[in-house]
């Protein structure tokens, strides 16, 4: 049983939630392996029927960096960033900077997606991940939580779009931080990254068995 669960079981038994403990903490345990510097090959279609290949050896991406961002249509976080994803897709997107949004519900419909596109004005590339093969291959946790991946399929940044939502039900009026601008501005100009890894905020993705 790993850290995760244990410390799930030990904080809803203090609570006195006896019955159900462990399939909840089972239910809610992340993808099991860490995170690698080159992630495993996964390769898709969107709902526009356009194939996306992502990592893996020997791939090399059209673009030369990938923006992938796990959203949810039900998680109000997620969608209260669309505006400034918006804002970075027009900033990035004739820099040699590609961007997908994986709907990270597993039971959405193509015609809800496509729905919540219309809803949002999403300009990019939308695709659904029912079999969770795209999540599970980079470990995401959380709607919204972005991550940039590099022609060779290395993962440059991953974490929280900004640092405007402090926790959940907690935000900045403004954020002080706009981490996923600075790791592509940072990528794009030669230089380091100089945090390649963030907590985002938001919603839990919940993993089938």
């Amino acid at each position: 049983m790993n850290t995760f669960v244990r410390g799930c079981i030990k904080s809803l038994t203090h609570a006195g939630l006896v019955l159900g403990v462990v399939a909840f903490c089972a239910a809610a345990e992340e993808p099991k392996g860490s995170e690698r510097d080159a992630i495993e090959t996964v390769s898709f279609a969107d709902i526009d029927a356009v194939e996306h290949t992502i990592g893996g050896p020997g791939q090399v991406a059209a673009s030369d960096y990938t923006v992938i961002v796990f959203i949810n249509t039900d998680c109000p976080i997620a969608n209260a960033y669309q505006p400034e994803l918006a804002r970075l897709f027009k900033k990035f997107s004739g820099e040699g900077v590609d961007m997908i949004m994986v709907q990270a519900n597993r039971n959405l419909t193509e015609d809800q997606a496509q729905a919540h596109r219309r809803e949002y004005d999403i300009k990019w590339s939308v695709a659904l991940d029912p079999q969770q093969q795209i999540a599970r291959r980079m470990f995401a946790t959380t709607t919204p939580e972005a991550f940039v991946v590099d022609a060779a399929g290395k993962t440059r940044y991953r974490g929280r779009i900004d640092d405007r939502y402090v926790t959940y039900g907690k935000k900045r009026p403004e954020p002080s931080r706009r981490d996923l601008e600075l790791a592509l501005s940072a990528l794009l100009s030669g230089q380091q990254v100089e945090l390649t890894n963030t907590q985002a905020v938001g919603c839990k993705i919940f993993y089938s068995r």
